[in-house]
């Protein structure tokens, strides 16, 4: 180390020695400024590029990775609910439905009767009485449905007076809703028969 310069402080008076300069970092001829230029954290100078091309690409691929995501939600929703409404899982088989009470039906089944569309004419008769009765407030009236069993519950079956039903897909939309559709106030809807008749 070199003596460079002397500061008499009762004076305040700062000296140079003669002959020899202060070597300053960085090839500076002076002092540096108390505050760097860009400040102490580089805040005070944004950079030429606001974003680095790293940061550009991977904003650029999320953006592209959250589109094509929720593009194929969409189509997967679209492809799932046509799958649902080609499968028609509404319909009942006439077939499949029993009428009379199981002891008749088993009884028949022992006897080597089939319950099929061929033969329901041979029993319709005898079931007249399988009906609910549902009250009516209008005057204590009792409305009563014809029943039968599918799939081992008893069910309430509506005939529907049309010579033929034209499957269209807003009605398909319309009896999806209502099968799904289910509360403890509202009679669940189980499917409906389109065979002729």
């Amino acid at each position: 180390f070199r003596v460079v310069a002397n500061y008499f402080g009762n004076q305040q008076n700062y000296t140079p020695v003669e002959g020899v300069s202060i070597h300053w970092a960085g090839g500076r001829t002076s002092a540096p400024p108390d505050t760097p230029e860009c400040g102490f954290d580089g805040s005070k100078c944004p950079p030429a590029e606001p974003f680095p091309l790293y940061v550009i690409v991977i904003i650029v691929l999320g953006g592209v990775i959250v589109a094509v995501l929720t593009i194929s939600f969409f189509v997967y929703r679209h492809i799932r609910l046509e799958a649902e409404l080609a499968e028609m899982n509404w319909r009942v088989r006439w077939d499949d439905i029993l009428f009379g009470s199981p002891s008749k039906n088993k009884k028949l089944e022992r006897q080597g009767s089939r319950l099929s569309l061929n033969r329901k004419g041979s029993y319709t008769s005898s079931c007249s009485g399988d009906t609910i009765a549902a009250h009516l407030n209008d005057g204590g009236r009792q409305l009563y449905t014809k029943t039968g069993y599918y799939k081992g519950a008893i069910v309430a079956i509506k005939p529907i007076d049309k010579n033929g039903i034209t499957i269209h897909k807003p009605l398909l939309l319309e009896i999806k809703r209502i099968k799904d559709l289910q509360n403890d106030h509202i009679v669940r809807f189980v499917g409906a028969c389109i065979d002729p008749g």
